[in-house]
């Protein structure tokens, strides 16, 4: 059951408060729906396995690969607040329409670019773009599900974010080694354009969801702060290591926190007020909202540093092609494609308890990966990975499915937008923390003095244990959820 929180504590509604009257389309719009979270989930990994052929095509510079990397990960990151509560002002399916055609141009934009300033500019309207679209998912899936149909829909949204994440380093490899009409590294993102194309034909006459869910203005002094406090975080962090983490950075690091005391401020000055704010800081009131957030970020911070730093090291120091490299992620996509078909019967069955079972078989997956590596060091192929991604793919996949419906289980329909926003943010300052700072530690532990290949592996293995205490604390933090075994959130 879900409660609204008002000031005077929690009172359960019906069903029937919550969503609009049911479409016999409605699971055709939710595969709609989701391609926006697949493809900006895709755009936020694909690009990491084409950098090699961006630089040598553009003749960029490290920085400047960095920055097509970093802007769309701020713009997408910042505004998903933004974008969620548009959303609930001026309706799903305006947001969902509007922010589909402006990334299918950008997506365009960037497969054109014909420099290094242009694929930059282009890629930061793919964020701004992404940002806009994919919070709808969520308030979909609030209007037009209900019940046991909107635990399972919230399911297959968290196996849609798993997936992406895995199978983007897996299209990148087989793109490039394909190479369809000699695009290159361009290919990467023109396979967008007719994916959004068919999603926004789709999407005109299956979304049913047109009017604005809650009146008033956005609150622009909210987005400013927020942008302000997310913008000087989030650019050290993903920056931090390519620029040597320099005085100014430490700074903006405290700055982000003041801004973010500042936005908390303002957003109780403007609820007392009877205004209407970007965040209603009484979702955070809410156990399962509250407890899921930092479940999210450990969660997708050590599995985006996996990514990373694994792509690196397979790649850079095993000289695995990028298409091998595609083939050391398939097994793990293939766990994760199986936990996830398993969640519905085991959720029925054991509840929560479930994310428990995830968390233990990620952490004998990361656990298997170490011995692997430690024991083979160099002399190893793809195909000796298989056992420990497949693992750690299942447990993922039995923690992704369901954390996100445990997340957003009991929130208001009316707060729908701002939570999907929160939830959003959270994931990608999760990424971007994940992957600067265990990114940071596996290349300073690498020593000039030793064989390089082998020091190389040594930091590989000892930031992977990074990542396993990272799914321990995953695991420990399922504690703070409420439920038991026998019921489902």
């Amino acid at each position: 059951m879900k409660f609204l929180t008002g000031n005077h504590g929690t009172k359960p509604y019906h069903a029937s408060e919550s969503y609009i009257s049911p479409s016999s389309k409605r699971w055709f719009g939710l595969a709609i729906v989701c391609t926006a979270t697949f493809m900006t989930m895709l755009d936020s990994f694909i690009v990491n396995v084409a950098v090699p052929s961006i630089q040598n095509d553009l003749n960029t510079t490290a920085a400047e690969i960095q920055f097509i990397i970093v802007g769309y990960i701020i713009a997408y990151g910042v505004l998903l607040i933004t974008g969620g509560r548009l959303g609930d002002i001026f309706g799903v399916k305006m947001l969902f329409v509007g922010g589909m055609a402006g990334f299918t141009l950008a997506s365009f934009l960037c497969g054109i670019a014909p420099n290094t300033m242009f694929l930059i500019i282009s890629r930061i309207l793919q964020g701004i773009t992404a940002a806009l679209m994919v919070p709808q998912v969520i308030s979909y899936i609030h209007y037009t599900f209900h019940d046991q149909e909107r635990n399972i829909a919230l399911s297959i949204y968290g196996a849609v974010i798993g997936v992406a994440t895995i199978i983007g380093q897996i299209a990148g490899g087989l793109l490039l080694k394909l190479d369809f009409f000699e695009l290159g590294w361009r290919s990467i993102f023109l396979i967008n354009i007719p994916i959004g194309i068919i999603a926004l034909l789709a999407a005109l006459p299956i979304i049913q969801i047109n009017k604005a869910t809650t009146r008033g203005r956005m609150d622009l002094n909210g987005v400013l702060l927020l942008g302000l406090s997310l913008s000087v975080f989030i650019f050290p962090v993903v920056m931090g290591h390519e620029l040597g983490w320099p005085l100014w950075m430490l700074i903006c690091g405290a700055g982000s926190i003041v801004f973010f005391f500042l936005f908390l401020h303002h957003e109780q000055k403007l609820i007392v007020r009877g205004g209407m704010p970007l965040v209603n800081l009484q979702l955070l009131e809410e156990r399962a909202f509250a407890a899921g957030l930092l479940i999210v970020f450990a969660f997708f911070s050590g599995n985006a540093a996996t990514f990373f730093i694994m792509a690196f090291h397979l790649q850079k120091f095993l000289q695995f092609n990028p298409l091998e490299a595609a083939f050391a992620y398939t097994p793990l996509g293939m766990g994760f494609l199986f936990g996830s078909i398993l969640v519905p019967k085991l959720m029925d069955r054991f509840g929560v308890n479930v994310l428990r079972i995830g968390t233990g078989l990620m952490v004998l997956g990361v656990s298997m990966m170490i011995a692997t590596f430690y024991i083979l060091l160099v002399d190893l192929s793809w195909q000796d990975l298989i056992p420990a991604t497949f693992v750690s793919g299942i447990g993922q996949g039995l923690v992704a499915t369901p954390l996100i419906r445990t997340v957003l289980s009991r929130i208001n329909h009316k707060d729908t937008g701002s939570a999907s926003g929160v939830l959003s943010t959270v994931t990608v300052v999760a990424q971007g923390a994940g992957v600067s700072l265990i990114g940071t530690l596996y290349f300073t532990l690498m020593k000039v003095d030793q064989p390089f290949q082998t020091t190389a592996s040594h930091s590989f293995i000892i930031s992977l244990v990074c990542v396993l205490f990272l799914s321990i604390g995953t695991g420990l933090l399922l504690f703070l959820l409420p439920g038991n075994k026998n019921k489902t959130l």
